[in-house]
């Protein structure tokens, strides 16, 4: 029997970061106008409601704003990543790679990733909803892994992550709005699903890769 004093402890946490970059209203500009000015040469609109990717790498063209947004991403790396072989010098860099998608009202896009990528970044650079709060739609859904299997017994039944009466219990996905300068930084591994939005402007944002490439003589 579990006490009343026992503790629930919570296995295989997941890291979700959540942050601003710096002078966001600077490197969003940078990043507009890069991305605005590219827009001539791409054929066409993608077709059935995806957002218009830009499939090569910002990196290559997106010019000052995009090299600011890869230190941003790199240093958020740091931060988040652990690695616990090393000593004193840095046994890693991260290889960044970046992809621009624009989505109108209705649209959704999904984000191509690389499968040895440790982390995936989103960053937004415009969310959409055109200063409207009241705005629908357009979040960010980030699904466990593990689904089915933590719901095939019986869909109704959840895990309790506190014992005290009306504590938190698990959910299978977790709902984030995006807000235009909010970087997400989440495993490479997690899918996320992008809800159409319904506000009046365009929504842009960045989708990056950060790869961990092992340097020589470490």
């Amino acid at each position: 029997m579990i006490a009343s004093s026992a503790q629930v402890n919570l296995l295989f946490a997941t890291s979700l970061g959540v942050g601003t970059v710096a002078e966001p209203a600077r490197l969003n500009g940078m990043l507009a106008a890069a991305i605005g000015a590219r827009r001539p040469g791409i054929a066409g609109r993608a077709e059935m409601a995806q957002a218009w990717k830009f499939s090569e790498d910002l990196a290559i063209w997106g010019g000052e704003g995009a090299a600011l947004l890869a230190g941003e991403l790199r240093a958020a790396a740091d931060r988040l990543t652990l690695d616990v072989g090393a000593r004193e010098v840095p046994r890693y860099r991260w290889d960044v790679t970046m992809t621009a998608y624009v989505a109108q009202r209705g649209e959704v896009g999904e984000t191509s990733k690389r499968h040895d990528a440790f982390w995936r970044a989103l960053y937004f650079i415009d969310d959409g909803y055109a200063g409207d709060r009241n705005a629908t739609g357009g979040e960010l859904v980030i699904e466990d892994p593990r689904l089915p299997a933590p719901l095939m017994e019986d869909p109704d039944l959840r895990l309790r992550l506190q014992l005290q009466q009306g504590g938190a219990i698990y959910m299978e996905e977790a709902v984030l709005r995006p807000a235009a300068g909010r970087l997400l930084m989440l495993p490479g591994w997690l899918r996320v699903v992008h809800r159409p939005h319904n506000g009046k402007g365009e929504r842009i944002w960045i989708s990056a890769d950060l790869v961990a490439h092992r340097l020589g003589g470490s």
